[in-house]
C-alpha cells in the first residue's frame, strides 16, 4: 500500500461519509457503554470513556478493517474525537494508505467485537 498520491478534495468530500459511518459504527461497538453509532464530536476519553485497553482494541480492529499495513503506520492514530479519528482514516484511505471496507466486513468485525465481550 505504499503507493500514495495526493488526495483531492473531491476524493476526500466523496471519501468522509462513508469512513464516518464505519468509524462512529466501530467506536460505538468498543466503547465501554456500547452503542450502534458513536457521535462526530465525542472525546474519546472524556465523553465514551474509553481506556488504554479499548483504545488498543480500538486500533487494531481499525487497522485490519481498514488493511492497514502496522509496518507502515508511521504515526498512532489521534485519541482526541471520533471526527478526528475520522479524518486520520479518510486521509489514510485517499492516500492508498489503507482500504474503505466493504460493509459486509464491517457487520462481520462488529459481530465478531460482540462475542469478545459477551
Amino acid at each position: 500500500m505504499s503507493d500514495t498520491h495526493a488526495c483531492t478534495r473531491h476524493d476526500h468530500e466523496a471519501l468522509r461519509p462513508k469512513v464516518d459511518d464505519v468509524v462512529q459504527r466501530m467506536v460505538g461497538m468498543f466503547a465501554p457503554e456500547p452503542s450502534e453509532h458513536a457521535h462526530l464530536d465525542a472525546r474519546l476519553l472524556e465523553d465514551l470513556g474509553f481506556d488504554s485497553m479499548r483504545l488498543l482494541e480500538l486500533a487494531f480492529n481499525l487497522e485490519d478493517l481498514f488493511m492497514m499495513d502496522p509496518a507502515s503506520m508511521g504515526e498512532a492514530p489521534p485519541v482526541g474525537t471520533v471526527s478526528e479519528l475520522c479524518e486520520y482514516l479518510t486521509e489514510k484511505v485517499c492516500t492508498n494508505e489503507a482500504t474503505l471496507p466493504a460493509m459486509g466486513a464491517v457487520e462481520a468485525a462488529i459481530d465478531a467485537a460482540a462475542l469478545d465481550f459477551l
